[in-house]
C-alpha cells in the first residue's frame, strides 16, 4: 500500500474516532480525538478549530448524529488544510 493510501486511511480513522467520541468539544474524548486529528495534520495551534467550531454549542455537538459529525469534521479538516497551505 502506498504512503498516500496509508495517510488517507489514517485520516479516515481519526475522523471516525472524533465523530464517535463521547462528550463535549471542550473536554473528554472529543477533545482528545480532535487533538489527535490536529497532530496528524501538523496543526500547531487550535486557532482554526476554535473559529470553526465556535458556532457549535457543546450541548449541540453531543447531540448531533454521527453523519453530521463526520460531515463537520471533514469540512474542518479541509479548512485546516487550506490554512496550512496559505500560512
Amino acid at each position: 500500500m502506498s504512503n498516500t493510501t496509508n495517510n488517507q486511511s489514517e485520516l479516515i480513522v481519526l475522523i471516525t474516532q472524533a465523530a464517535k467520541a463521547k462528550g463535549a468539544l471542550e473536554d473528554g474524548e472529543a477533545t482528545t480525538a480532535l487533538a489527535e486529528l490536529q497532530d496528524f495534520l501538523g496543526v500547531e495551534t487550535g486557532d482554526v478549530a476554535g473559529m470553526f467550531f465556535s458556532c457549535e454549542k457543546s450541548e449541540d455537538w453531543k447531540n448531533l448524529d454521527f453523519e453530521t459529525k463526520i460531515s463537520m469534521l471533514s469540512n474542518y479538516v479541509a479548512t485546516e488544510i487550506r490554512y496550512l497551505i496559505i500560512s
